[in-house]
C-alpha cells in the first residue's frame, strides 16, 4: 500500500483551497497499475493526529514546496515510527531543485514529473524525463479525496482545478521550470473535455481553475479547445499574461465559459519588469486588462513586492499602474526567490542579497498579506520591504476590489 501524503501549507491564507491535484495523478497511474494507494491530505487534520492520520504503509510519497519541507520531515519521522521498514519518497519543485541536499531526511528524492517515478527507484535520486505525450497518463484520482470539501471559488460556485498544459517557454527570472520545462507539452482537446464532462458527472462541479502556465500560445489548439468549452455549460478562471492575448482572444475566452482571468502584472515598474526578463511592457499590462474587462472577464493582479531592483520609488509606479489599469481584483505576494530559480543561482547578477535559507520563511502570502521576509534589494532591506509591503497593502484596500472574491478575502479586508 502507497500513501501519498498532502502536507499543508500553514502560512497561507488558505491552504484549503485546492485537491493535491499532482497526487492525484500518481494515484490514477498507481491504481491503473493495480497498485493500491490512499491520499491523506493533512490540512484537514490537526497536528497532534498526524501519525494516526498517515497510518500503516510500506510507502509514503509526498510533494514538498520549499516553505512545507520541515512539515515533510516531520512527516517522514512519523512514517517511520508506524513502520520502520517503511519507504519515504518526496517529489516536487523543492526536490527537484535541491535533491543532494534533503536526501538524508529521506530514502528517495524524485526530480521531475512524479507520475512514473515508482517504477524507477534505482537510486536515491530519481532523474525522471519529462513525459513527452500527456495522453498517456490516467486521469488524477479525484475520487481518493472528497474534492467537494475544498474551498476554490468562480463567481461564487464551488470549483475544482484542471491543468490542460504542462511547461512554459517564458525565462522569468523568479519562475522555476525544472519539473515541466520549458516546452509546452498538451492533453488532446478530446481529453480535457472528457475530464470536465466526468467532473461534473461524477461530483456535479461545473466550475474550474485552470493552472496552465501558458494557454493561449497554440491558438488553433486554444480556439478548438474554447469551442468545446463552449458547450459545456461550465465557468472557469484561468492565469494568463499579457504578452500573448488579443481583444478576440478574451472574447473567445469569455464565450467559452471564462469569467475571471488573473495576469501576472508583478510591478508597475518597467525597470522591474525588465530586470525580472518579464519580456512584457506596462502599457501592455494596461491594455490587457482593460480588453478584458471589455470582454466581460473579471480582472485580477497578482504583484510582488521586494523584486531585484525594487525601491520605493518602483512602489510608487506599481500604485499608479493600478489608478491607471484599476483591475477588478489583486493579490500581493512578497517576492521568495525560490531554490531553482534565476535569481536563487545567481543573487549577485541580479543585485539581492539572499538574507535567509531557513525554507519555513520561503512563503509569498500569508494572513494579511505578510510574506517571508529572506531578502535585501540594492536600496531596501528585507524590513524595509515589510514595511513598504504594509503600506502598498493599505493603498490596495483602499482601492477596493470588485466581483466575488475568495472567502479569504473578506477575511482579510
Amino acid at each position: 500500500m502507497i500513501h501519498l501524503i498532502s502536507l499543508p501549507q500553514l502560512n497561507s491564507l488558505d491552504d484549503k483551497l485546492d485537491p493535491p491535484l499532482g497526487l492525484m495523478y500518481i494515484a490514477g497511474m498507481l491504481r491503473h497499475k493495480g497498485v493500491p494507494a490512499r491520499i491523506i491530505d493533512l490540512s484537514f487534520v490537526d497536528r497532534k493526529d498526524w501519525k494516526e492520520a498517515i497510518g500503516y504503509a510500506d510507502t509514503y510519497g509526498m510533494t514538498v514546496f520549499s516553505s512545507s519541507l520541515y512539515l515533510a520531515i516531520e512527516v517522514a519521522k512519523l512514517a517511520k515510527q508506524n513502520n520502520p521498514s517503511c519507504i519515504t519518497i518526496v517529489g516536487g519543485p523543492h526536490p527537484t531543485a535541491l535533491p543532494e541536499e534533503i536526501l538524508p531526511y529521506f530514502d528517495y528524492v524524485v526530480k521531475g514529473e512524479g507520475e512514473f517515478a515508482f517504477d524507477s527507484l534505482s537510486s536515491p535520486v530519481v532523474e525522471m524525463p519529462q513525459i513527452p505525450d500527456l495522453n498517456i497518463l490516467q486521469p488524477p484520482a479525484r475520487d481518493l479525496v472528497d474534492i467537494t470539501r475544498y474551498h476554490r471559488k468562480v463567481q461564487g460556485h464551488k470549483c475544482t482545478s484542471i491543468v490542460t498544459t504542462r511547461g512554459c517557454p517564458h525565462k522569468c527570472a523568479f519562475c522555476y521550470k525544472d519539473m515541466f520545462g520549458h516546452k509546452i507539452r498538451s492533453f488532446s482537446v478530446e481529453r480535457i473535455v472528457d475530464e470536465i464532462k466526468s467532473i461534473k458527472a461524477d461530483f456535479g462541479i461545473d466550475a474550474f481553475i485552470i493552472y496552465d502556465d501558458t494557454f493561449i500560445l497554440n491558438r488553433k489548439r486554444f480556439y478548438a479547445l474554447c469551442d468545446k468549452l463552449s458547450k459545456l455549460n461550465i465557468i472557469f478562471r484561468r492565469n494568463g499574461n499579457a504578452r500573448n492575448n488579443t481583444m478576440e482572444d478574451f472574447e473567445v475566452l469569455y464565450n467559452a465559459g471564462c469569467r475571471e482571468l488573473a495576469f501576472g502584472i508583478e510591478s508597475g515598474s518597467q525597470k522591474i519588469l525588465d530586470r525580472i526578463h518579464k519580456d512584457v511592457t506596462v502599457e501592455q499590462n494596461k491594455q490587457a486588462i482593460k480588453n478584458a474587462q471589455k470582454a466581460g472577464l473579471i480582472v485580477k493582479s497578482f504583484l510582488m513586492i521586494g523584486n531585484p531592483g525594487e525601491t520605493r520609488e518602483t512602489i510608487e509606479e506599481t500604485k499608479q499602474f493600478i489608478i491607471d489599469a484599476d483591475p477588478d481584483q489583486f493579490t500581493l505576494f512578497t517576492f521568495i526567490p525560490l531554490p531553482g530559480c534565476a535569481i536563487w543561482k545567481d543573487p549577485d547578477k541580479y543585485g539581492v542579497k539572499i538574507t535567509s535559507k531557513d525554507f519555513k520563511d520561503y512563503y509569498m502570502i500569508a494572513g494579511n498579506y505578510e510574506g517571508g521576509a529572506v531578502l535585501d534589494t540594492e536600496e531596501l532591506t528585507s524590513a524595509e520591504i515589510k514595511e513598504e509591503k504594509e503600506k502598498l497593502v493599505f493603498f490596495l484596500k483602499n482601492h477596493g476590489q470588485r466581483g466575488k472574491l475568495q472567502d479569504y478575502y473578506e477575511r482579510h479586508v
